[in-house]
C-alpha cells in the first residue's frame, strides 16, 4: 500500500514543491503582500524574491514579443507585458502607473497605501493635497512623488513650507542681551591690593578675595 502511494502520480516531488512553492509566492508578490509576511511565511528574504521575480519577469516579457512576432491577440499581449511588469515592481495592476514613476523611497508597502486611499494613478496625485500624502507615505517620498508629477506645484508648496520653517525658527530665536539686561545694583570698588593668589575688591563696602581670572573678567 506504502509502495502504491509512494508511486502515485498525485504526489509531489521535490521540484513540484519548489515549483508550487514559487508560484504561489509570486501570486501574493504580485497581489502586493506585505514583504515581512511572504519572508516569513515562505522562509525566503526580500532579496530571493525579488530576483526570483525579474527572472520570471524576463521569461515572461519574452513571451509578450514572441505573441507580438506571431501576432497573437492584442488582449493576450497586453497580458503578458503587464504580468512582466506587476512581477518587476510587486504590485497589483493598479499600482503600475505609481511603479513606473520609480520614486525613490516609493516602494510596494506606499504604492499598497496609495492605491487604498484612492491615489493610484498620475492625475489623483496630482489632485490629491500634500497634506494627504504626507499622512500615507513619509513626508519626503511626498514631495519627491509631486515633483515627479507636477514639479512646479511641489516646488511652491516646499518653498512656503521653507519659509514658514525659516519665519519659526526666527520667531524662537531668543532676543540678543541688551547691555541694560547686565545692570547691577551692587556697587564694586577695585581696591588693588592682592591677598595671597587672589586680588582684593570691595562689593558693598565688604572687602572680598577673587582669582586673577575672575579680576581680568571684572576689568
Amino acid at each position: 500500500m506504502l509502495a502504491g502511494a509512494l508511486k502515485s502520480k498525485f504526489l509531489l516531488t521535490k521540484e513540484d514543491a519548489r515549483a508550487l512553492k514559487l508560484a504561489l509566492l509570486l501570486d501574493r508578490w504580485i497581489k502586493g503582500k506585505d514583504t515581512p509576511s511572504l519572508e516569513r511565511d515562505f522562509e525566503s528574504y526580500y532579496g530571493t524574491i525579488a530576483t526570483a521575480a525579474g527572472e520570471l519577469s524576463w521569461i515572461i516579457d519574452a513571451m509578450a514579443l514572441i505573441a507580438n512576432v506571431l501576432e497573437c491577440p492584442r488582449l493576450l499581449q497586453r497580458r503578458l507585458s503587464t504580468l512582466s511588469e506587476r512581477l518587476i515592481f510587486g504590485v497589483e495592476e493598479k499600482g503600475l502607473e505609481l511603479a513606473r514613476l520609480r520614486v525613490k523611497g516609493l516602494g510596494r508597502a506606499g504604492i499598497k497605501r496609495l492605491i487604498q486611499e484612492g491615489i493610484d494613478s498620475v492625475e489623483a496625485v496630482k489632485e490629491a493635497p500634500l497634506e494627504l500624502l504626507t499622512q500615507v507615505i513619509p513626508e519626503k517620498t511626498a514631495f519627491t512623488l509631486k515633483e515627479a508629477v507636477g514639479e512646479r506645484v511641489k516646488k511652491e508648496e516646499k518653498g512656503e513650507e521653507k519659509e514658514a520653517k525659516t519665519e519659526k525658527k526666527h520667531k524662537n530665536k531668543k532676543a540678543p542681551l541688551k547691555p541694560s539686561d547686565f545692570s547691577c545694583e551692587d556697587r564694586i570698588e577695585i581696591i588693588g591690593d592682592v591677598a595671597g593668589n587672589r586680588s582684593l575688591i570691595k562689593v558693598n563696602d565688604a572687602v572680598i578675595g577673587i582669582t586673577n581670572r575672575a579680576f581680568d573678567l571684572l576689568v
